[in-house]
């Protein structure tokens, strides 16, 4: 069997003088939760679009689940579930009409399609609004549907575009569950994308990261962290601090936008090689933030995450890029 169930190579997509795709290559393996992460503008969407062959790479191919997606989508259609901003819903039915509407389209047999529809409905926790219009529920609802209605037909493969957005806490950690579920008891592979970086961090084998169409990394968060040869350390202090007040300390080093705060009074660093922790401790107690205890700490995928972005790109990698 296959290892791998998605590969692009050299992936290029221009729009007119836009540049979506800049020579993208990456690979995702079987049974594996890769998260697909960026900027607004770095090509998440069209990067899905030519997954779903919605548009064509000018270079480049894309290979998922082992057939070339240009010439045999056909073959990867029926295995594949996918969840869109724009989800599919017909808002003038009920969510088990939803469900037993789209199973006719994978021919399923309508004692099939009743077994299938009510676990699924149990899955996502709908079986007491299955008989519910759609129009009436919530987006944290109709999210959960759509996750049935991408399970259906028992795909192999789950591209999921934002699947967290918009949803209220209660469905986010419900969904995130799922989705570990289904890659760590069911095998299926996932390409996730999302903005929230703490839903990747949870759920995530690995991560991509990409910029402007190109890929700037991709592997474990310690994996990216080795490729920004940086560290984190955690400060803790003995009041309350305030963001200005840590950015203001952090300016002079080039740090000001490399720190999270964790609390009301524990702040977390990204260093390079170039700042002493105990430059950094001096500066801190001088501006009146009193340091109670330093630790080494391992970063944070919003960390590494924006400390790869915060790298100047070279000068023939540099690229206009078209929202996605």
């Amino acid at each position: 069997m296959d290892k791998t169930v998605i590969v692009a190579e050299g992936l290029v997509r221009r729009f007119g003088d836009i540049t979506a795709l800049n020579d993208l290559s990456f690979q995702v393996n079987r049974g594996e939760i890769l998260g697909f992460v960026g900027p607004n503008g770095a090509g998440k969407t069209t990067t899905i679009r030519v997954l779903l062959d919605l548009c064509r790479p000018d270079r480049g191919t894309a290979h998922v689940l082992g057939y070339d997606v240009s010439r045999d989508f056909s073959r990867i259609g029926p295995r594949i579930g996918i969840i869109l901003e724009n989800h599919g819903l017909y808002e003038d039915l009920t969510g088990l009409e939803n469900l037993d509407y789209h199973g006719r389209f994978f021919k399923l047999s309508a004692e099939q399609r009743a077994a299938r529809v009510t676990t699924l409905l149990q899955m996502v926790g709908l079986q007491d609004r299955a008989r519910h219009r759609v129009k009436t529920y919530s987006k944290g609802m109709k999210q959960r549907l759509a996750v049935a209605l991408a399970l259906l037909n028992d795909p192999d493969l789950l591209l999921l575009d934002e699947p967290f957005e918009g949803i209220d806490t209660e469905t986010r950690r419900h969904l995130r569950e799922l989705i570990f579920d289904l890659s760590h008891e069911q095998g299926k592979s996932v390409f996730l994308t999302s903005h929230n970086l703490d839903d990747v961090e949870r759920l995530a084998t690995r991560i991509a990261v990409i910029q402007k169409g190109r890929l700037l990394a991709c592997g474990t968060i310690d994996e990216l962290w080795r490729q920004v040869e940086r560290s984190a350390v955690r400060f803790v202090f003995a009041r309350p601090v305030t963001a200005d007040e840590i950015r203001r300390v952090l300016e002079p080093f080039g740090l000001a936008e490399d720190f999270s705060l964790n609390g009301e009074n524990q702040v977390t660093v990204s260093l390079d090689d170039s700042t002493s922790v105990e430059a950094l401790v001096e500066r801190l107690v001088l501006s009146q933030c009193p340091v109670r205890e330093v630790a080494s700490t391992k970063g944070s995928l919003e960390e590494a995450y924006f400390a790869m972005l915060s790298v100047k790109p070279s000068p023939d990698s540099s690229t206009e890029t078209t929202p996605a």
